[in-house]
Protein backbone atom coordinates (compact mmCIF):
# COMPACT_ATOMS: atom_id res chain seq x y z
CA UNK A 1 0.00 0.00 0.00
CA UNK A 2 1.28 3.46 -0.81
CA UNK A 3 1.03 6.57 1.39
CA UNK A 4 -2.10 7.62 -0.49
CA UNK A 5 -3.88 4.32 0.24
CA UNK A 6 -3.31 2.80 -3.20
CA UNK A 7 -3.43 -1.01 -2.85
CA UNK A 8 -1.83 -1.73 -6.26
CA UNK A 9 1.69 -1.99 -4.79
CA UNK A 10 0.54 -4.38 -2.04
CA UNK A 11 -0.70 -6.95 -4.55
CA UNK A 12 2.88 -7.65 -5.68
CA UNK A 13 4.07 -8.52 -2.14
CA UNK A 14 1.83 -10.99 -0.30
CA UNK A 15 3.71 -10.66 3.03
CA UNK A 16 2.24 -8.02 5.31
CA UNK A 17 1.82 -7.35 9.03
CA UNK A 18 4.41 -9.33 11.05
CA UNK A 19 5.37 -11.23 7.91
CA UNK A 20 2.01 -12.98 7.61
CA UNK A 21 0.86 -14.07 4.16
CA UNK A 22 -2.02 -11.96 2.81
CA UNK A 23 -4.47 -13.77 0.51
CA UNK A 24 -5.73 -11.17 -1.99
CA UNK A 25 -8.74 -13.24 -3.10
CA UNK A 26 -10.20 -13.77 0.39
CA UNK A 27 -8.77 -10.69 2.14
CA UNK A 28 -7.50 -12.90 4.99
CA UNK A 29 -4.07 -13.40 6.55
CA UNK A 30 -2.63 -16.91 6.76
CA UNK A 31 -0.70 -17.61 10.00
CA UNK A 32 0.68 -21.08 9.23
CA UNK A 33 -2.22 -22.95 10.85
CA UNK A 34 -5.36 -20.86 10.35
CA UNK A 35 -6.75 -17.76 8.66
CA UNK A 36 -7.23 -14.37 10.34
CA UNK A 37 -9.88 -11.83 9.31
CA UNK A 38 -8.60 -8.26 9.92
CA UNK A 39 -12.13 -6.81 9.50
CA UNK A 40 -13.55 -8.68 12.52
CA UNK A 41 -10.26 -9.09 14.41
CA UNK A 42 -10.81 -12.85 14.71
CA UNK A 43 -9.66 -16.11 13.23
CA UNK A 44 -12.21 -17.88 11.04
CA UNK A 45 -11.53 -21.23 12.72
CA UNK A 46 -10.87 -22.21 16.34
CA UNK A 47 -7.38 -22.59 17.74
CA UNK A 48 -6.13 -26.15 17.19
CA UNK A 49 -5.22 -28.49 20.06
CA UNK A 50 -6.81 -26.38 22.79
CA UNK A 51 -8.13 -27.54 26.14
CA UNK A 52 -11.07 -25.11 26.13
CA UNK A 53 -11.36 -24.93 29.92
CA UNK A 54 -7.74 -23.87 30.39
CA UNK A 55 -7.00 -21.80 27.29
CA UNK A 56 -4.71 -18.79 27.88
CA UNK A 57 -5.11 -18.63 31.65
CA UNK A 58 -4.64 -15.13 33.03
CA UNK A 59 -6.13 -13.46 29.93
CA UNK A 60 -9.55 -13.00 31.57
CA UNK A 61 -12.63 -13.64 29.45
CA UNK A 62 -10.55 -13.39 26.28
CA UNK A 63 -8.69 -16.49 27.42
CA UNK A 64 -11.74 -18.58 26.52
CA UNK A 65 -12.22 -17.00 23.08
CA UNK A 66 -10.43 -19.42 20.77
CA UNK A 67 -11.14 -17.19 17.75
CA UNK A 68 -9.35 -14.08 19.12
CA UNK A 69 -5.93 -12.95 17.90
CA UNK A 70 -3.34 -12.75 20.73
CA UNK A 71 -6.10 -12.74 23.38
CA UNK A 72 -7.23 -9.43 21.79
CA UNK A 73 -3.97 -7.78 22.89
CA UNK A 74 -1.41 -7.78 20.04
CA UNK A 75 0.69 -5.14 21.82
CA UNK A 76 1.61 -7.41 24.74
CA UNK A 77 1.33 -10.83 23.05
CA UNK A 78 2.39 -12.45 19.81
CA UNK A 79 1.17 -15.48 17.88
CA UNK A 80 3.77 -16.43 15.28
CA UNK A 81 2.22 -19.73 14.25
CA UNK A 82 -1.46 -19.09 14.97
CA UNK A 83 -1.46 -21.94 17.49
CA UNK A 84 -0.66 -20.28 20.85
CA UNK A 85 -0.10 -16.87 22.42
CA UNK A 86 3.33 -15.87 23.77
CA UNK A 87 3.76 -12.97 26.17
CA UNK A 88 6.29 -10.41 24.94
CA UNK A 89 7.01 -9.47 28.57
CA UNK A 90 8.56 -12.90 29.14
CA UNK A 91 11.36 -12.04 26.73
CA UNK A 92 11.81 -8.56 28.19
CA UNK A 93 11.83 -9.89 31.77
CA UNK A 94 14.33 -12.56 30.83
CA UNK A 95 16.55 -10.01 29.13
CA UNK A 96 16.47 -7.68 32.14
CA UNK A 97 17.17 -10.56 34.53
CA UNK A 98 20.21 -11.74 32.60
CA UNK A 99 21.47 -8.16 32.17
CA UNK A 100 21.25 -7.58 35.94
CA UNK A 101 22.99 -10.90 36.57
CA UNK A 102 25.79 -9.97 34.14
CA UNK A 103 26.27 -6.55 35.72
CA UNK A 104 26.34 -8.00 39.25
CA UNK A 105 28.85 -10.64 38.17
CA UNK A 106 31.10 -8.05 36.53
CA UNK A 107 30.99 -5.81 39.62
CA UNK A 108 31.71 -8.76 41.92
CA UNK A 109 34.62 -9.99 39.83
CA UNK A 110 36.02 -6.47 39.53
CA UNK A 111 35.82 -5.92 43.30
CA UNK A 112 37.42 -9.31 43.92
CA UNK A 113 40.31 -8.52 41.60
CA UNK A 114 40.83 -5.09 43.20
CA UNK A 115 40.79 -6.48 46.75
CA UNK A 116 43.02 -9.41 45.81
CA UNK A 117 45.53 -7.09 44.14
CA UNK A 118 45.63 -4.84 47.22
CA UNK A 119 46.18 -7.80 49.55
CA UNK A 120 48.94 -9.14 47.31
CA UNK A 121 50.70 -5.75 47.08
CA UNK A 122 50.56 -5.22 50.84
CA UNK A 123 51.89 -8.70 51.55
CA UNK A 124 54.92 -8.00 49.36
CA UNK A 125 55.88 -4.91 51.42
CA UNK A 126 56.21 -6.85 54.71
CA UNK A 127 59.89 -7.43 55.46
CA UNK A 128 60.84 -10.78 56.88
CA UNK A 129 64.32 -11.44 58.21
CA UNK A 130 65.77 -14.87 58.68
CA UNK A 131 68.27 -15.51 61.46
CA UNK A 132 71.89 -15.23 60.44
CA UNK A 133 74.77 -17.44 61.58
CA UNK A 134 75.90 -14.84 64.13
CA UNK A 135 72.48 -14.48 65.78
CA UNK A 136 71.47 -18.14 65.60
CA UNK A 137 73.78 -19.31 68.39
CA UNK A 138 73.06 -16.49 70.88
CA UNK A 139 71.18 -17.29 74.08
CA UNK A 140 69.89 -15.08 76.89
CA UNK A 141 72.96 -15.34 79.13
CA UNK A 142 75.25 -14.29 76.22
CA UNK A 143 73.53 -10.95 75.79
CA UNK A 144 74.74 -8.16 78.00
CA UNK A 145 72.62 -5.16 78.78
CA UNK A 146 74.11 -2.06 80.23
CA UNK A 147 71.68 -0.24 82.48
CA UNK A 148 72.06 3.53 82.35
CA UNK A 149 72.75 5.08 85.78
CA UNK A 150 69.46 6.98 85.95
CA UNK A 151 67.30 3.92 85.00
CA UNK A 152 68.57 1.36 87.45
CA UNK A 153 66.18 -1.59 87.80
CA UNK A 154 63.41 -0.43 85.38
CA UNK A 155 62.35 -2.83 82.64
CA UNK A 156 59.52 -3.02 80.10
CA UNK A 157 57.98 -5.99 78.33
CA UNK A 158 57.61 -4.95 74.68
CA UNK A 159 58.29 -5.94 71.10
CA UNK A 160 58.85 -4.21 67.77
CA UNK A 161 56.19 -5.00 65.16
CA UNK A 162 56.69 -5.37 61.38
CA UNK A 163 56.22 -1.61 60.90
CA UNK A 164 59.13 -0.86 63.23
CA UNK A 165 57.10 0.61 66.09
CA UNK A 166 57.50 -0.36 69.74
CA UNK A 167 54.48 -2.16 71.21
CA UNK A 168 54.43 -2.17 75.04
CA UNK A 169 52.79 -5.19 76.67
CA UNK A 170 53.06 -4.07 80.32
CA UNK A 171 53.86 -1.18 82.62
CA UNK A 172 57.36 -0.60 84.02
CA UNK A 173 58.84 -3.64 85.77
CA UNK A 174 61.12 -2.78 88.71
CA UNK A 175 62.43 -6.25 89.39
CA UNK A 176 62.95 -9.32 87.28
CA UNK A 177 63.61 -12.89 88.41
CA UNK A 178 64.93 -15.59 86.16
Amino acid sequence: MSMTGNMELAVNNPFRYRGYYYDVESGLYYLNSRYYDPQTGRFINAEPNVDYGKFDEGAGLNGYNVFAYCANNPVMFKDDSGEFVISISIGIGSLLTWAAYGIATAVGVGAGVAIGTEIYNRSRTIQFSLPTQSTRSKILKDTKYKIPPNKVGVYQLAYINNRGTLVKLSKNIHSLRL
